[in-house]
């Protein structure tokens, strides 16, 4: 848990030691404008494939199935 807290997880800590705040505050923005089309496309593709099965059912219905497995 103090590992996570610490930000050693995240890599906050060398985020800021190497390109300082600026650089961490345009990363993080960087990351939340990928975080946000990831999360849209993702919405997108699980009301266009309604059914539960995590990633299976989308690759199975791009690729055959047995390949897809």
């Amino acid at each position: 848990m103090g590992y996570v807290i610490s930000g050693m997880y995240f890599g906050w800590n060398l985020g800021l030691e190497k390109g300082g705040t600026l650089g961490m505050a345009i990363a993080k923005g960087i990351v939340v404008v990928m975080y946000v089309c990831f999360t849209l496309s993702y919405a997108e593709l699980a009301c266009a494939i309604p059914k539960a099965g995590d990633a299976f059912d989308p690759v199975g219905r791009a690729i055959a199935c047995g390949v897809g497995f």
